[in-house]
């Protein structure tokens, strides 16, 4: 708005036409946060002092009155907590559970506060990264995935050092013999299982700083390793815990060697073979599971993508200020629109076809307050919103012309009965399975200016649920009619016109606002960039799987190592006895794959359990078939057969005559 100039003391008029002196500038926010513009709120760009009265205790004015400013839903209110501790966030929500009660002054509604704080809001929905699996946020999710790769280390370095115990038996045995205690050997290695531990997790976090400026730049946040005395006593407490318990197992295998034993010729390997192949099948088993939800990820963002190109073949446009925002007549602006013939049709919406609102509205099937509510997602539409988006009406009417007109003369929006289209989901989850039994049915929801009457919504129809709502929104929606004014508008222009129809959209803008520049975007745009998060979703899917299977697979390979040399001279009479490298490679490969394949079997039916859930996330889904299932065998059963075929192949080529020579 200004440039490089210093707008410090300079004016802005609001839309209301009050002017504000500009006082401050703040730094850009950053970003993921919820006053930022990767929330769903947008983020802000101005920053008002609103009128609020000081003194809430005065007299009950009904449910959310006057007298109760800061407990309108739609607003934050902050709290900054004393340091010396004497107000803690528990203290707080014992006293706002008094609260509600005393807002809504003995009334049928019930409102309940919470504080939380302010790091967790953010975090809650799931940034930078879609939510998958309620009520798992996705930084859980991500971090249960990460544990899930340490298990598969951990396993990993269990098995390979059970197996390293044959060749470190006559090491120990000497030891004993010289006068260590069992409590000694044991402690030894536990300690030496932490310091590896301790000299992964630098090499981890050197990676890790290396990597997060990419990493920020990928994914437009702001990405940093939390150096601080709490993080450094985190990771301490994480190199001794796994430490502990991947190093136990093998330390009590060598604490209770023989010496009389282990000195022997031919000592006597350590460590149980059932042991080992549940820990292989463990890992398998984890990494299968991983490799089902990233060929599922990738199967639901191909419909996804499929669903975003409809707005390819006759381009939509929306602007980002609804006319009421900017001090513009709606429909002078619609009908100056349609003057061209690259503009097809003007529609409006608030919010936009695929975004949610971070408020939920509760409508019940009787007016009386002690039924349960259902929560759904309430969104103003014009009339002609639902013939512009090309949403299929499943029973009933859509809204019509006189009703857009009614409600553009009046902006109230709580008032009743008023006219509501429903989606199939909202309709199913009311009870109406039948979209037709809906129709003509009515609804009620608690009206904001006090307890009585509670306002009535009359279903004139339900509509198909839109194929490019991806959010993960299974509550359904509720549309109700909007003036124009109150909507972004969204407008569809001919394919074959876009520049002169961008054109006049700019050039109609700045003759009726030429105090506010136009803010518009494509909605295939808008849609790629929330599209976008779900691509990074897979890609971190396919990087943590990735991840999996390569440690599995070396843990693998170090296993085949281990029980090729320890078959040598098996191999060496199966071949005096006449088998061939063939026999002898496919029973190799046989007995590796076994674990891997009851592994897949295993995770199957976490996969499908996991699969669905995340699936029935999108209101258009992609079908569940065994595909995922058995491309995930595939995919795991020719890692193991890349780790295990060279020692295999060793294996097979082995010359009786070496191995035999002493028997």
């Amino acid at each position: 708005m200004f440039g490089t100039a210093n707008a410090i003391g300079e004016t802005i008029e609001l839309p209301d036409g009050q002017p504000i002196e500009i006082v401050g500038i703040i730094s850009a926010i950053p970003e993921p946060s919820h006053l930022g513009v990767s929330f769903t709120t947008q983020g802000f760009e101005v920053l008002v002092v609103s009128d609020l009265p000081e003194d809430t205790d005065g007299p009950r004015l009904g449910i959310l009155g006057e007298a109760a400013p800061w407990a309108i839903p739609s607003t934050y209110t902050y709290v900054l907590l004393p340091q010396d501790g004497r107000i803690t966030l528990e203290t707080l929500n014992d006293y706002l559970a008094e609260l509600g009660p005393r807002v809504t002054d003995g009334s049928d509604t019930r409102v309940e506060y919470d504080a939380r704080p302010v790091s967790r809001i953010a975090s809650s929905y799931g940034f930078p990264f879609p939510s998958i699996v309620a009520p798992i946020s996705s930084p859980e999710l991500i971090l249960l995935l990460g544990l899930t790769i340490l298990a598969i280390a951990g396993a990993n370095f269990v098995n390979l050092a059970t197996v390293n115990t044959a060749a470190r038996t006559r090491e120990v045995a000497v030891r004993k013999v010289v006068g260590a205690s069992r409590m000694q050997v044991g402690t030894q290695h536990v300690f030496e299982a932490m310091l590896t531990a301790a000299v992964a997790v630098f090499l981890g976090l050197v990676v890790v700083e290396l990597a997060l400026p990419a990493a920020s730049t990928v994914a437009q946040r702001d990405f940093s390793i939390p150096w601080s005395s709490e993080f450094g006593w985190l990771v301490a407490g994480a190199v001794v815990v796994s430490g502990l318990v991947v190093g136990i197992y093998p330390a009590m295998l060598l604490s209770r060697i023989r010496p009389s034993q282990a000195l022997r010729m031919f000592a006597p390997g350590t460590g149980s073979r059932v042991f080992r192949t549940l820990l292989i099948s463990a890992q398998f088993a984890a990494a299968s599971l991983l490799a089902i939800m990233m060929l599922v990820v990738q199967k639901q963002n191909a419909v996804l993508q499929e669903a975003g190109l409809r707005f390819d073949e006759d381009p939509y446009v929306v602007l980002e200020d609804t006319p009421d925002e900017v001090g513009l007549d709606a429909e002078v602006f619609r009908s100056e629109l349609l003057r061209s013939p690259n503009i097809l049709e003007v529609t409006g919406a608030r919010p936009l076809p695929w975004e949610t609102r971070d408020t939920v509205s509760r409508y019940s099937r009787s007016p009386d307050p002690a039924v349960e509510t259902v929560a759904t997602q309430f969104r103003a539409v014009t009339f002609d919103y639902f013939r512009v988006l090309g949403l299929e009406l499943l029973a009933g009417t859509q809204f019509a012309a006189q009703q857009q007109t009614g409600r553009d003369r009046d902006r109230s929006f709580s008032d009743g009965p008023g006219p509501v289209v429903l989606d199939q989901i909202a309709a199913q989850r009311f009870g109406w399975p039948n979209a037709a039994d809906a129709v003509g049915q009515s609804l009620y929801a608690p009206f904001i200016g006090g307890p009585v009457p509670r306002s009535t919504l009359e279903i004139i129809g339900v509509v198909r649920r839109p194929p490019f709502e991806f959010r993960e929104v299974t509550a359904g929606s509720v549309y109700g009619l909007s003036a124009r004014n109150a909507a972004h508008p969204i407008i569809r222009i001919d394919r074959d016109g876009v520049g002169p129809a961008l054109a006049h959209i700019d050039a109609v803008w700045s003759d009726l606002v030429p105090q506010s520049p136009i803010r518009r975007q494509f909605l295939e745009a808008r849609f790629r960039q929330l599209y976008s998060s779900y691509e990074m979703t897979n890609r971190v899917l396919v990087g943590l799987a990735g991840v999996g299977l390569g440690v599995a697979a070396m843990g693998l390979f170090g296993i085949a190592a281990f029980v090729a040399a320890r078959r040598r001279q098996e191999v060496g009479v199966r071949k005096t006895m006449g088998a061939t490298k063939s026999q002898i490679a496919l029973s190799l490969v046989r007995d590796f794959c076994k674990p891997v394949i009851v592994a897949n079997l295993l995770a199957w039916p976490l996969g499908f359990m996991a699969a669905t859930r995340y699936l029935d996330s999108f209101s258009q889904r992609a079908e569940l078939g065994p595909e995922p299932f058995l491309a995930s065998l595939g995919l795991t059963v020719l890692v193991a057969l890349v780790a295990v075929a060279s020692q295999v192949v060793k294996a097979a080529r082995t010359q009786p005559a070496r191995v035999l020579r002493y028997e």
